[in-house]
């Protein structure tokens, strides 16, 4: 395993970056076993899709319009095969 290093966003360091900083640069963290350690199995594609990032949807509610928009572009731009994004994953 790796032990240090850096991270570099479009060659630059972001290793002083705070964490609500790095999030909103996009960054995620990816675990190797995402369906072990990488979901909420009792909830849906949607949900587990935007749980890292609802506080960039929302101040107090869900937006539920935003919030599908936001994992419709997802599921297109990296070419996600769901039957549905409500679909609960377990």
């Amino acid at each position: 395993p790796i032990k240090s290093g850096s991270i570099l966003l479009e060659g630059k360091s972001i290793d002083s970056h705070p964490l609500h900083k790095r999030l909103s640069e996009g960054l995620v963290y990816v675990p190797e076993d995402r369906a072990r350690n990488g979901i909420f199995s009792i909830a849906s594609v949607k949900e587990n899709m935007t749980a890292a990032s609802l506080y960039q949807n929302s101040r107090f509610f869900i937006n539920q319009e935003k919030e599908s928009a936001l994992v419709k572009s997802y599921i297109e731009q990296f070419q996600i095969v769901v039957r549905s994004m409500d679909e609960v994953l377990a």
